[in-house]
C-alpha cells in the first residue's frame, strides 16, 4: 500500500510539474491582472489542488467529486470555485487541516 501511494503520489507530483511548465511557456491572464509565466510558478494553481486532493483521497474519482462539491467550511463554496478566484492555497491549507484533525 505504502509503494502504490509513493508511486501515485510520485506520477501526480510530476504530472503537476509537467502541467505547470506547460503553462510557464505562456503569460497567464487573471481576472485581476496579467501575470508573468515566473510568478505563475510561484503560486499553488488548481493542478496542486487536483494533485493533494487526488493524494489525499486515494483516487480520482473521489478527488474529483470533493473538488466539485459545495463545502460550508469554504463558504459553502466548490474547492474549483476557490481555484478559480485565486484562491487555490486555502484549498491546500483546508486539505492539510482535515488530515491533521483540525476539521472534521
Amino acid at each position: 500500500m505504502a509503494l502504490t501511494k509513493k508511486t501515485g503520489n510520485a506520477r501526480a507530483k510530476r504530472t503537476s510539474y509537467l502541467m505547470r511548465k506547460k503553462l510557464q511557456q505562456k503569460q497567464l491572464l487573471t481576472r485581476s491582472s496579467l501575470i508573468s509565466s515566473t510568478q505563475h510558478s510561484e503560486l499553488p494553481s488548481i493542478i496542486d489542488v487536483i494533485g493533494e486532493a487526488q493524494e489525499f483521497f486515494g483516487n480520482k474519482e473521489t478527488a474529483k467529486d470533493w473538488l466539485f462539491s459545495e463545502i460550508a467550511l469554504l463558504g459553502n463554496k466548490t474547492p474549483i470555485q476557490l481555484c478559480e478566484e485565486g484562491k487555490a492555497q486555502e484549498v491546500i491549507d483546508f486539505l492539510g487541516g482535515i488530515e491533521h484533525g483540525v476539521y472534521q
